[in-house]
């Protein structure tokens, strides 16, 4: 899983039960310094499945008990962290929110094909009384799920949630992935109940990010982007089956380069180890070796031409990524009026026939 994911348990951990635990939890886990498990990166799912155990285990609760409120915590940390518009953007009542889940998984699929995510079937007339079918490729999290329900219904819409259990995996251990054998199928009767004003719940700074420099909390000025909340949550989602996928040229290498070049010209512009606070002149030089561009015609192409449609289609494919497609874009040439300086074809003439990638 994602190493946001791990930062999340820890910021939970630290701030509801004290460092203590944390400490223990890592030493058990074998892990020496927890930095090495708190980067934005991919890690085995192993290690995320031996974090809870643990955890349970030093706080000696039951596993529920570790993952209800985790829950609860991940929907504050993510309203935190300023996503409040994008998690009411799904719906205006939790009835909306769970229905159109599926559809943003489906959008999440389109770059993710060796993602699955879980399944959600909403079933009922009105948008306070209904029944939820849940289902996924991993068994263990339904306490996780029950904790985020309550939590969002209570934060982000004012509402009280009850939940009555028809029927359940009734998995007691760590999260795994589930075997041919288990059935994964979660079905919840849900009754949301809307609060009078009165009792509503306090509003949240709903652009915030977290940069508190207390114990246990993230570093002062570090935010995250919709990208990594992303990359966490397909990371979530990953399947235990390795798809076979469309080989792809050494993009990464070529890449590597190409940021190391563009990192030699920035440094020439301006050296920021002098302490000195760059120019709006020196911003912008830095700006045209950064700026780079896509052709056209590798991302679209008319309706009625096949093979140029052949060719852009590429892009669009479910198994390409955008880090492959950098490898596609070139540097934009300096106009002498924008850099003041040299020749070339202007920025303007440019923007015309590419499509702009940063």
């Amino acid at each position: 899983m994602h190493g946001l994911l791990h930062i999340i348990f820890k910021d939970f951990i630290v701030k509801t039960f004290g460092h203590e635990p944390w400490a223990e939890i890592i030493h058990r886990a074998g892990v020496d310094n927890d930095a090495t498990i708190l980067r934005m990166e991919q890690y085995d799912d192993s290690l995320t499945f031996a974090l809870v155990k643990i955890g349970s285990e030093v706080l000696q609760v039951e596993i529920d008990e570790v993952l209800e409120p985790f829950g609860e915590f991940f929907v504050d940390f993510a309203v935190e962290a300023g996503y409040y518009n994008q998690l009411t953007s799904l719906g205006s009542n939790l009835f909306d929110l769970l229905t159109n889940l599926n559809l943003f998984h489906h959008n999440l699929e389109r770059d993710f094909r060796s993602s699955v995510f879980p399944v959600f079937v909403v079933e009922g007339k009105t948008e306070s009384v209904f029944q939820l079918r849940y289902s996924s490729s991993r068994i263990g999290l339904e306490p996780l799920l029950r904790g985020v329900l309550i939590k969002t219904a209570k934060d982000l819409f004012h509402a009280d949630l009850t939940i009555e259990v028809v029927k359940s995996p009734g998995w007691k251990g760590p999260p795994q992935i589930a075997s041919p054998e288990d059935d994964p199928t979660v079905i919840w009767n849900l009754k949301v109940q809307k609060r009078p004003k009165t009792q509503e719940s306090p509003s949240f700074s709903r652009t915030s990010t977290l940069s508190s420099t207390g114990p246990g909390s993230q570093p002062a000025g570090r935010s995250y982007s919709f990208f990594d909340f992303h990359a966490m949550f397909v990371s979530c989602c990953k399947s235990a089956v390795d798809f076979e996928h469309v080989a792809a040229t050494n993009w990464q290498a070529e890449t590597d380069v190409v940021l190391q070049l563009k990192s030699a010209a920035v440094r020439r512009i301006y050296d920021h180890s002098k302490g000195v606070k760059a120019t709006v002149s020196q911003r912008m030089g830095i700006s045209r070796v950064l700026f780079r561009s896509v052709s056209a015609s590798l991302v679209a192409a008319p309706w009625q031409d096949e093979a140029a449609m052949d060719k852009a289609s590429q892009f669009w494919t479910p198994l390409t990524t955008l880090d492959g497609c950098y490898t596609w874009s070139k540097d934009i040439e300096r106009s002498s009026r924008s850099s003041g300086r040299g020749s070339g074809s202007s920025l303007g003439s440019a923007a015309v026939k590419s499509t702009f990638l940063s």
